[in-house]
């Protein structure tokens, strides 16, 4: 598996396409945890692909619906949340966009305020993403684009619903080759990033 190759522990996905919400054991070594609509038409969804080393540090799976999901690990020294969206495209009604935020605001009501929050796909172009570890935000002013970090559980009180455009940093070539498989290692990276 790719993830294999680039050294990924844990990769998002959008657009599964996929019936119901569950986990399940997909290879030897990986885990899935996927939210979708029960019915068989729906386009969208969202999964989580971990390594199976990681599976007994995931205490909470919340499939919210086929647009948002979190998975919790009980990391030290603090919690991490990571959260897989199916952003709406542009050609989506504001109705749609506006529940995208209604939804992150509620898996952020499950969030601590010391926890590490991970959004992935946050306006990417849907394919699978690795965990990135900041958003940064492109605000559309009438002077042009100006480039913000913004912490993404503010944004329904910074009014830019339907103003915002997201880019994730994904994690440099280098960095994804890295076959880290010693949990501390990779939880010092992750610390770093932030």
């Amino acid at each position: 598996m790719e993830m294999d190759h680039l050294g990924v522990h844990v990769m998002g996905l959008s657009e599964t396409r996929w019936c119901g919400n569950r986990k399940e054991e997909i290879e030897r070594d990986k885990i899935i945890y996927y939210s979708g609509k029960d019915t068989t038409s729906d386009y969208y969804g969202v999964a989580i692909i971990v390594n199976k080393h990681l599976e007994n540090a995931i205490s909470t799976f919340i499939p919210l619906s086929n647009r948002a999901m979190m998975i919790q690990l009980d990391t030290k020294p603090k919690r991490l949340n990571i959260i897989q969206t199916y952003a709406p495209t542009a050609d989506k009604s504001q109705e749609d966009i506006e529940n995208l935020y209604k939804e992150l605001e509620e898996l952020y009501g499950h969030t601590k305020k010391e926890d590490i929050n991970l959004i992935m796909d946050i306006g990417s172009d849907h394919n699978p993403v690795i965990v990135n570890l900041t958003c940064r935000l492109k605000c559309r002013s009438k002077n042009g684009v100006n480039n913000k970090y913004v912490d993404i559980s503010k944004l329904k009180d910074l009014k830019l619903k339907g103003k915002v455009q997201t880019t994730i940093n994904e994690w440099t070539l280098k960095e994804k080759k890295k076959r880290n498989t010693d949990v501390e290692i990779l939880w010092e990276s992750l610390k770093s990033k932030i």
